[in-house]
């Protein structure tokens, strides 16, 4: 096989060679095709299979890369190897390498969000995208305010006295420090006890802690103080934003998790929200008193999204499962309506087999299970109907064997002359034949030999008819010519009966005639009479019967007397 290779590159016996390759090293189950091209001198290995693991990757790569380095190609080709994942190729060497990068990462993962949410039925995968964004933490926008201080000619005593009743503009300012005690309580409260509710609370108070701390004048002594403050509960509450805007994705996650069937689509739309809130709450930084909780979160959909992935692969090998089954099932029923001999019938039932296996193969727990169930029943229905035709025509097949087996002894009977033999053999051959199952394929060839075996069976018959009754007729020259003693010899042919009288029986009728005249004792002349006369009428009645002349001849061979059918 690898000289084949070496003297032409025979990209499907290549294919061949690698597919049959992998095969033997147990990779089967996530290898499901591969293709090879060739352009400008770069030889394009694409492996088709499911999400494998790295274990998995590592082994095809260096198994592939191994056989085409055996078969020199890598001297002739440069070669690239992609694996191919929903008919989305990537560079098989890339995708080891992202997953030695995500198995490294998710041994940083806490496992508390399985057990907090009660997850128990929830199965995530990250996205390789997730794991090479790099986000940086926002860098705290400094507001700069400039203020264009420009000559006051003079103030009216209603612009002194609104200016003096600002707050904290005259003497300490004692709303800052009740603000940041109000706000510190409720974030405290927060960090404690992190829940929709406290979440709502604490951007109430934000919100009014800002407020209160606009309303501060910039002339006042305390606005400088007032205005860093306020930008900081500001950019609190954006960061508190992004914590409430996964309020609703965890309602979600909690309804997905206790769902008995979610399709592909619904994962992949939970994986991209749950990578966008990842995305988002990275952006809090540490210095946030909601950095802590945002790690939280962050660790617990890291959690779930390493899980998603055998959810979405169970849930995609279920699906093409349920497509395997369905193709199986339109061929079952094409390979059904074209059929016309046993073996069209025994692959309709492998294929309807094929069919239910697939179905039988789709686990619970995914969009397809229920379906799969209801047309389970249908092809099961299916797979018995086609089973008692197979069985039919497997009877018809054995009756037909068994009607030729029978023929063929019958004419063996023939050859041999036993014609009672040869019509007992012809009536089984007819036996079988007639017991043939209507609607199979085997019933119209067997139909055909019928009228030949009928007519087989009506010679054999007559010709047994015809050796019984000449095997009666020996009987009956037998009787004659040894009655009492043998006083004839007789030979058979189709044209006829030639029976010879032996000379001792012509001299005993010719001296006990005579001796009867000399003694004239006409008693023993009657009985000779009646004996000749008996002879005669026997012979008579033989030639009669079977319509062959007979010819009676003395012991020299001179014709004496000829008898035949009279009409």
């Amino acid at each position: 096989m690898s000289d084949l290779i070496r003297e032409s590159v025979d990209l499907e016996s290549l294919e061949q060679v690698l597919q049959s390759h992998l095969d033997d090293l147990g990779l089967s189950s996530v290898v499901l095709g591969i293709q090879c091209s060739e352009s400008q001198d770069i030889l394009r290995v694409t492996v088709e299979g499911i999400d494998a693991d790295l274990s998995d990757l590592q082994k095809i790569f260096e198994s592939l890369t191994e056989i085409l380095d055996n078969q020199n190609l890598s001297e002739q080709y440069g070669i690239v190897i992609y694996w191919s994942l929903d008919s989305y190729p990537q560079k098989l060497e890339t995708m080891i390498a992202q997953k030695k990068i995500k198995q490294t990462l998710l041994k940083l993962f806490r496992q508390d969000y399985y057990a907090k949410f009660n997850y128990g039925q929830l199965t995530e995968k990250f996205s390789y995208q997730t794991f090479y964004k790099t986000w940086q933490e926002l860098q705290e926008k400094k507001l700069q305010r400039f203020f264009l201080i420009t000559g006051v000619t003079g103030l009216t005593v209603l612009g002194g006295i609104y200016t003096l009743t600002r707050p904290c503009v005259v003497g300490s300012c004692q709303m800052i420090e009740e603000v940041k005690q109000q706000t510190s309580e409720t974030i405290t409260l927060l960090e404690n006890s992190p829940s929709e509710l406290t979440m709502l609370e604490t951007k109430q108070q934000l919100e009014k802690s800002i407020n209160v701390l606009k309303s501060i004048p910039w002339w006042s002594n305390y606005y400088h103080n007032a205005l860093n403050l306020e930008q900081t509960y500001q950019q609190e509450l954006d960061y508190l934003a992004k914590l409430i805007s996964t309020n609703n994705l965890d309602n979600q996650i909690a309804s997905i998790a206790h769902s008995n069937s979610i399709s592909t689509g619904q994962w992949k739309q939970l994986q991209q929200q749950l990578e966008d809130a990842i995305i988002s709450l990275k952006t809090i930084p540490q210095r946030s008193h909601l950095q802590d909780i945002a790690t939280v979160k962050i660790e617990d959909y890291q959690t779930i999204l390493s899980r998603f992935y055998e959810k979405l692969s169970k849930e995609q090998q279920a699906n093409f499962k349920f497509k395997l089954a369905k193709e199986a099932s339109d061929l079952a029923q094409k390979r059904q309506n074209n059929a016309n001999n046993l073996s069209d019938l025994q692959l309709v039932v492998a294929t309807w087999k094929t069919a239910i296996k697939r179905l039988q193969e789709i686990p619970p727990g995914t969009s397809v299970y229920q379906p799969s169930k209801s047309l389970l029943k249908t092809y099961v229905t299916k797979l018995s109907q086609g089973e008692n035709r197979k069985s039919q025509e497997v009877l018809a097949v054995k009756l037909h064997e068994q009607g030729i087996d029978s023929a063929k002894l019958a004419q063996k009977a023939e050859s041999e002359k036993q014609w009672s033999q040869a019509v007992n053999h012809w009536k089984t051959a007819l036996n079988y034949l007639n017991q043939m199952p209507k609607n199979t394929f085997q019933r119209t060839k067997s139909q055909a030999l019928i009228p030949n075996y009928t007519l087989a069976l009506n010679r054999a018959q007559t010709q047994l008819t015809l050796a019984m009754e000449v095997e009666k007729l020996r009987s009956d020259l037998a009787t004659i010519c040894t009655n009492p003693s043998q006083i004839c010899n007789y030979i058979m042919d189709e044209r006829g009966i030639k029976i010879n009288l032996t000379s001792d029986y012509i001299a005993q009728v010719w001296n006990t005639a005579l001796q009867a005249k000399v003694q004239g004792n006409l008693q023993i002349q009657s009985e000779l009479l009646n004996h000749l006369s008996s002879f005669e009428y026997r012979l008579q009645g033989i030639s009669d019967r079977t319509g062959k002349p007979i010819e009676v001849y003395n012991a020299q061979g001179i014709l004496m007397a000829v008898y035949h059918r009279r009409q």
